[in-house]
């Protein structure tokens, strides 16, 4: 099917507008939601908390054994209680959610699987196939394998910048001198962990059950 550059921006449009309505991505947004809830806390904690709460300090050292960035982050800020115990408290966040989402996926993917209409739903799709030039792009046939790669080797780096502390030395480390700078440098290690951990898994399904979808749709034109 051959689109004009307009006609296919339409059709992307008409699908984002659809495929944010569908169970799998509200699923999928909900991840990303709760997430940035929970790291606008930053906000609240008081500056000197593991003075006023001294029983936190167990947890915040047990933490930054594990994790080295929440040590060098309160060494490298003026307000180093804070940071040490938002970044132990981010990191338990992360782990919780990450959790959460690993046991959604067999429910993601039969939601993905009734949307492409594959598997045990092959007379229920919803997926409407005027769409499939705008799927042909994100996961026609090794489109969605690369996409993954690259999510994992770009995330991964990106949090080994994270958890070994060296994310300091860029530009966002630098702003990290006040509650909104700290929250960005939050902000950064929930997109990697969320890029690495869970975006993997989303493409992955999605371009596994899309390709399904196509196979099928060519078996049953040939007939």
């Amino acid at each position: 099917m051959n689109l004009s550059k307009e006609e296919f921006e339409t059709l992307q449009k008409e699908y984002d507008e659809l495929k944010d309505k569908n169970d799998v991505s509200i699923s999928f947004f909900n991840y990303c939601f709760l997430h940035i809830g929970f790291s606008l806390a930053v906000f609240i904690i008081p500056t000197n908390i593991l003075t006023i709460f001294p029983f936190l300090k167990c947890f915040t050292s047990f933490m930054s054994q594990y994790f080295p960035n929440i040590e060098i982050y309160a060494n490298a800020n003026k307000m180093p209680e804070l940071v040490e115990f938002y970044f132990s408290y981010l990191w338990v966040v992360c782990i919780i959610l990450s959790v959460w989402y690993i046991y959604k996926m067999a429910s993601i993917a039969r939601g993905v699987k009734a949307y492409f209409g594959v598997g045990e739903f092959s007379n229920k799709r919803i997926f409407n196939e005027k769409f499939i030039p705008v799927l042909d792009k994100q996961y026609g046939n090794s489109k969605g394998l690369l996409m993954v790669l690259l999510n994992i080797l770009f995330f991964g780096f990106g949090l080994y910048l994270d958890f070994s502390g060296n994310i300091l030395d860029s530009m966002l480390g630098r702003w990290m001198f006040d509650r909104f700078g700290i929250f960005l440098m939050g902000a950064y290690q929930i997109i990697v962990v969320f890029g690495l951990f869970v975006m993997p898994y989303y493409i992955a399904i999605m371009s596994i059950n899309y390709n399904k979808f196509k196979n099928k749709l060519k078996f049953n034109t040939k007939e």
